[in-house]
């Protein structure tokens, strides 16, 4: 019997470790826009300062990994709490700093979470930022009995 698998190719276009500390939203998000548009603006403003700003937007649609690196006294989160609290925000600072055009599907296809215990932690959390291509691939799969 054959089977159809689809596995997919992913190529690294940038990376950029960031002095952005991700919340996960457990103090509540209200209906005003003031606090999310103050985060926003404190992420850009770090991005502009360290340089994080590209001449020209990526040209093809991407997926973005979205990584957490804990600093001293932190705890892993749920793995469902990472993508709700300030990612949001520094993906529209991303978008403000020319990294896309902006954040529709048409450019970034899909938006990815991780967490990452370092073997030395530092005083301050950062963010890690990847930007993927990724390439779906199809194949047929011959015999169902694999050897592992």
């Amino acid at each position: 019997m054959n089977e159809i698998y689809v596995t997919e190719r992913l190529t690294l276009l940038h990376l950029a470790r960031l002095p952005v500390v991700l919340t996960n939203g457990n103090e509540g998000r209200d209906k005003r826009w003031y606090s999310s548009a103050k985060v926003r603006t404190q992420i850009e403003y770090m991005l502009r300062l360290g340089g994080h700003v590209r001449a020209q937007p990526f040209a093809e649609p991407i997926v973005l990994r979205i990584t957490r690196v804990l600093a001293r006294g932190q705890r892993m989160w749920d793995s469902d709490s990472i993508g709700r609290g300030s990612a949001k925000e520094l993906v529209d600072s991303l978008v403000a700093c020319n990294w896309f055009r902006d954040d529709s599907a048409a450019y970034i296809t899909e938006t990815r979470f991780g967490q990452f215990v370092p073997t030395e932690r530092h005083k301050m959390g950062t963010t890690i930022v990847e930007v993927l291509r990724v390439e779906q691939i199809q194949g047929a799969i011959n015999d169902t009995t694999t050897e592992i």
